[in-house]
C-alpha cells in the first residue's frame, strides 16, 4: 500500500529523500551573482581606458616611424616643431609632411609600405647622444619629456591576478 501523498516513507531520515545509509548529494556549483557584476565592472573599467587608444587609432594622421638620422635631419631643416622624449622613444610633430621611405628607396622594393604624416615617432640610440638636446634647442623645437609609468591597474592584475585565478574561484 503507497503512503498518503503529505506523508514520508518512514524508512526516510534526510529531507532530501536519501536513504540513511549514503551519504548526502552536494548541490551543483553555481557561480555567485555578484561575480558577473564584477566582472561587467572590469570590462567597462577597460574599454574606458582603451578608449583614447582605439579613436586614435581612427585618426586619419597616423605617425610615421622614422629613422633616427632621419629625425636628425628634420631638426636640422627647421622641419621638426615639438617632440615628446619617454624612454628610448621620441614622438612629435613636423612643421611640414615627411614621405618615409622617399621615392626610389630600397626598402620601397623590399615592401616596406610609404606614409607621408606630419607625426613621427622614432627610437633614440642605446648611446646618450650628448647633442640632441643642444641641436633641438637650437632649432627651436619644444621639448617635453615624459617618464614610463606601468598602468596602476594592469600592475595590479599582473602581481595578484594569478592568486585570484587559483583561490577566489
Amino acid at each position: 500500500m503507497f503512503p498518503p501523498p503529505n506523508q514520508r516513507p518512514p524508512s526516510t531520515n534526510r529531507p532530501d529523500g536519501g536513504s540513511p545509509d549514503e551519504p548526502p548529494s552536494r548541490p551543483p556549483f553555481q557561480i555567485p551573482p555578484w561575480t558577473w557584476l564584477i566582472l561587467m565592472i572590469i570590462l567597462l573599467a577597460w574599454s574606458f581606458l582603451r578608449l583614447p587608444d582605439m579613436v586614435s587609432s581612427l585618426s586619419p594622421s597616423q605617425p610615421i616611424n622614422v629613422p633616427y638620422s632621419v629625425f636628425i635631419n628634420q631638426v636640422n631643416a627647421d622641419n621638426v616643431r615639438d617632440v615628446v622624449l619617454q624612454g628610448t622613444t621620441a614622438r612629435g610633430t613636423f612643421n611640414s609632411p615627411v614621405t618615409w621611405p622617399p621615392n626610389g628607396s630600397p626598402l620601397l622594393q623590399q615592401g616596406v609600405p610609404q606614409a607621408t604624416s606630419t607625426t613621427f615617432t622614432t627610437t633614440l640610440p642605446p648611446v646618450d647622444d650628448l647633442n640632441l638636446l643642444p641641436t633641438l634647442l637650437e632649432h627651436n623645437v619644444t621639448i617635453n619629456n615624459e617618464t614610463v609609468e606601468v598602468n596602476p591597474i594592469l600592475l595590479f592584475l599582473i602581481n595578484w591576478g594569478p592568486l585570484a585565478l587559483l583561490f577566489g574561484f
